[in-house]
């Protein structure tokens, strides 16, 4: 034999054992690994089996509990005959019932006769408390039944009748691989439900039949274990085949049953083990590289399976968050309006009867946007970044704000509410009212959802005083529909209710006690429930505030409520990077009325250009940078990030409709120092301006910065509704021809955003469908979609023109008389200083330049410059401005 065949055998031999030896190893392996992987789906779908019976017999027991009710009013009224045969009609579940005391049958009526001497069954002297389920048992005529007991009263007891294969029939619809089934068997062995129906006609025990045939002792053995309470698996011989079966003790009360869920073995994935590693040798020693191709194809499906699964759960997790911000956005950016006209109204001059409106719309915005931030505070709980303020707030204004939210639908089920809150003389606590509003008004809610008659009741006391501290008990409680003990434990988990037909009957996520528990928690305290089915259920906590000390006649002439601080003034610039004109206008008016000059930017770029010129020319710099993050040709953190690094040492707040919890992680990590949700409350401005300014004296100084009417700012925004939007149709479908998706969807989307301020929901509908048929950059948009868009846009274009005509007319008799009464010329040098003022404000765009318009009257050749003013046409009015001050140094020259 030469050389080459001595090696050419070794390296055959070699191969065979390495080969054979790895393939065993692997075989084993993946034998275990998949047989444990079975044995968790198995034990998993065990323990829905357990929940789906469970859930099965506790209805039964709620149908016997309210045909118990129902049997008792019937006698309650005198009513004897006929009573059992009419409630039997009205819960077909039962095709029979009786009535016993506490020692004889006294009424039953249905399809098999019941024995007396079932009175003296365990299950019926559990009865005498709470709901009871018997075993399968023969009626006197032989038929199989099953018995559900339910109290009455006077120690009577009703027994429902059930089919003896009631459970039998359910749990036929479900199967497991090919022949696998689910089976259920009593405390004493016996068969409850089975595949096999004449197992459950004779009542099969395993135990008895392991005694009278050795080949069941695996299946007793099993037995014995669910019975001891014992959840796991087993594996065992029956009719020759080899099963696997996975089994639990149900966890209904009273209920000694277990479940069990078996397979045959041939039908699972272990079967194939054998051929396909035959197979793999063989294959391997006459081509190695196919046999390792072979092997990892069949080895990589399983791992390929759960890796989609995980992609899956991924990608619907990020559609998920992206859902929450977008809607969360979208959804803001008009309420950002909403509640800053409000407010601007409220602070200016209303009837009282207007004052109450608008109070209300206020109200109501304010609380639809907190139902809003509910949907993101799990998301701020579960990532720690939920913060509590700690203002003074007055507890009784508090209560009547939550009683204003809830009455009406308590009204609406005939249902009485009762607060009542102690008074804290002299103190005021110290908290996050809006918070404990939160979980005041949720609890609330809940109590009138569940509650179809009777009262509602919310009571805070005083428990403990001191010096600087004061806490309080606080109490919801209602005569609702009531839980169980099981029901209490499920109801503070995320997106979960008592009943799983909860939400189907009452509505919610499943969110509000969850978010509840966790904001009591944070506040110190510990939510509490009691509860019984039927009678009611009480919500309580106790909260420790710090106080305040306060006198009695500030409590009653000031009537102190923790929104209702005295407005602060300010003296400095912002500079608002912000492209949208409305919002523009809006956050320009209230830093107005504050007292703070603002600089606008219509993009990320400009405000970089500007904070930039500033630096180079030695200007005084921005006191504080309010940003918006969405922004045309630079957006916000791109902007932010270039400011901070030219070490301006301006402070930079986000001003966004993006507040979710990870989105502020990302302003704080790109170097942002806050951030202001939209829409945003005057308050909630004044307090983010406090960290930043200095305020000054209000008194003076606001009665002369607030000069505008609510009337005159919608007149600006419709005006630059007007100007922007007029070719606002031709550049988006110039975009959409150049190809340019992005830019148009960025142009629908402030068109949509726009329209929704002036509640022209048509324009905002067609405008919304574009944007929608832009997303991912891709071009969906259809010509019916264009076409509606360009009817609606000139139809609001026209309403909003012909209401600005009106309220021209009005305004040029006034602006008439007003320069009637001022009618006199400015000299020059008043009109050069004026000019002087006016430049550096249109260079800017800043709205304020509008408010020297009476002045510009008095000096000949400005009607150009002041409708050009009047249109927010700033670049034309700074060319017209120039050509005014060169007419007027050439005048000077010549005299």
């Amino acid at each position: 034999m030469t050389i080459h065949a001595r090696i050419f055998l070794v390296i055959i031999a070699v191969a065979v054992v390495i080969i054979v030896f790895g393939n065993i190893i692997g075989a084993l392996f993946l034998t275990r690994s998949i047989s444990t992987a079975m044995e968790n789906d198995m034990l998993l779908a065990v323990d829905i089996a357990d929940q789906y019976l469970t859930e099965e017999i506790e209805l039964l027991k709620t149908n016997a509990a309210d045909a118990a009710n129902d049997i008792e009013l019937s006698y309650n009224s005198g009513e004897s005959k006929g009573v059992l045969e009419r409630v039997c009609a009205k819960y077909p579940r039962f095709n029979g019932m009786a009535v016993f005391n506490k020692t004889e049958l006294l009424d039953w009526w249905g399809e098999h006769p019941v024995p007396p001497d079932l009175v003296n069954e365990t299950f019926m002297q559990t009865a005498r408390t709470q709901g009871a389920i018997s075993n399968t048992m023969y009626s006197p005529d032989g038929s199989l039944v099953i018995y559900v007991s339910a109290p009455i009263r006077n120690d009577l007891v009703l027994a429902g009748v059930l089919p003896g294969k009631h459970f039998h029939n359910r749990l036929l619809q479900f199967k497991l691989w090919q022949t696998g089934h689910i089976f259920v068997n009593d405390e004493d062995g016996y068969v409850v439900s089975n595949p096999r129906p004449h197992w459950v006609d004779e009542r099969y025990n395993f135990l008895d039949m392991a005694k009278e045939d050795s080949s069941y002792e695996e299946l007793a053995a099993m037995t014995r274990r669910a019975i001891a309470g014992e959840r796991g698996m087993a594996r065992y011989d029956i009719f020759g085949v080899r099963r696997m079966a996975a089994f639990r003790p149900l966890s209904s009360s009273d209920v000694g049953w277990f479940v069990a869920i078996v397979a045959p073995l041939s039908e699972s994935a272990l079967k194939n083990i054998p051929s396909g590693i035959s197979l793999i040798i063989v294959i391997s020693l006459a081509l190695s590289a196919a046999a390792a191709g072979i092997a990892a194809v069949m080895l990589k499906r399983p791992y390929e399976e759960v890796d989609r699964l995980r992609r899956s759960a991924e990608i619907a997790s990020i559609s998920k968050s992206t859902f929450l911000a977008n809607m969360s956005h979208e959804i803001r950016t008009p309420m950002n309006s909403i509640i800053g006209f409000s407010e601007l109204a409220l602070d200016g001059e209303a009837s009282h009867r207007t004052r109450d409106y608008l109070g209300k719309i206020k109200t109501n915005a304010e609380w639809l946007l907190q139902i809003i931030n509910d949907i993101l505070d799990i998301s701020k709980i579960e990532s720690g970044k939920m913060e509590l303020e700690k203002i003074p707030f007055n507890m009784n204004e508090l209560f009547s704000s939550c009683r204003t939210l809830v009455m009406p639908k308590a009204v609406e089920k005939g249902i009485l509410l009762h607060f009542y809150a102690e008074p804290s003389i002299g103190k005021m606590p110290l908290g996050d009212p809006t918070r404990l509003r939160q979980v005041i008004v949720n609890l609330l809610s809940n109590s009138v959802k569940f509650t179809k008659v009777g009262m509602v009741k919310l009571y805070a006391a005083i428990s403990a005083q001191d010096k600087n501290t004061i806490t309080m008990h606080f109490e919801v409680k209602d005569s609702g529909i009531g839980m169980t003990e099981e029901q209490i434990e499920k109801i503070f988990d995320p997106f979960t209710q008592a009943e799983s037909g909860t939400t189907r009957k009452y509505g919610g996520t499943g969110l509000g006690l969850a978010i509840t528990k966790n904001i009591v928690e944070m506040m110190g305290g510990k939510l509490s429930v009691e509860s019984s089915p039927g009678i009611g259920s009480k919500f309580s906590f106790d909260l420790t505030f710090d106080t305040i000390d306060i006198s009695n006649d500030n409590v009653q002439e000031k009537n102190i409520v923790f929104n209702e601080i005295e407005k602060p003034a300010f003296e400095g610039e912002i500079l608002l990077c912000e492209d949208n004109v409305m919002n523009q206008q809006v956050i320009c008016e209230n830093l107005a009325r504050v007292g703070i000059k603002t600089v606008v930017a219509e993009n990320g770029k400009i405000g970089v250009d500007m904070v930039r010129g500033r630096l180079l020319s030695g200007e005084k710099m921005f006191d504080l940078i309010f940003m918006d993050m969405h922004m045309p040709v630079m957006d916000g953190l791109e902007a932010s990030e270039k400011i901070i690094g030219f070490n301006a040492n301006v402070p930079i707040v986000a001003m966004t409709a993006n507040i979710m919890s990870n989105d502020r992680e990302i302003y704080r990590m790109n170097g942002i120092n806050d951030c202001i949700g939209k829409p945003f409350t005057s308050h909630e401005l004044w307090r983010c301006l406090m960290k930043y300014f200095k305020p000054l004296n209000l008194q003076a100084m606001n009665k002369v910065r607030q000069t505008q009417t609510d009337d005159e700012l919608r007149r600006k925004l419709i005006v630059s509704f007007v100007k922007d939007n007029k070719n606002r149709f031709g550049e988006i479908t110039d975009a959409l021809n150049r190809g340019d998706n992005k830019l148009a969807h960025r142009l629908a989307h402030t068109l949509k955003s726009n329209a929704a301020h002036f509640e022209k929901n048509l324009l905002r509908q067609a405008a919304s469908d574009i944007e929608d048929q832009l997303k991912d950059g891709k071009n969906n948009v259809t010509p019916k979609q264009l076409a509606v868009l360009e009817m609606e846009l000139e139809t609001a274009l026209a309403e909003l023109t012909a209401e600005l005509s009106a309220n021209t007319t009005v305004q040029s008799a006034e602006d008439s008389q007003s320069a009637a009464a001022n009618s006199e010329p400015l000299d020059k040098e008043a009109a050069k200083e004026l000019f002087e003022k006016l430049e550096p404000m249109l260079e800017m765009g800043n709205l304020d330049c509008r408010n020297f318009i009476d002045d510009l009257r008095r000096i000949p050749e400005t009607e150009k410059l002041i409708q050009q003013m009047e249109d927010l046409d700033f670049h034309e009015a700074l060319a017209t401005l120039g050509e005014l001050k060169k007419t007027t140094i050439e005048r000077a020259q010549k005299v």
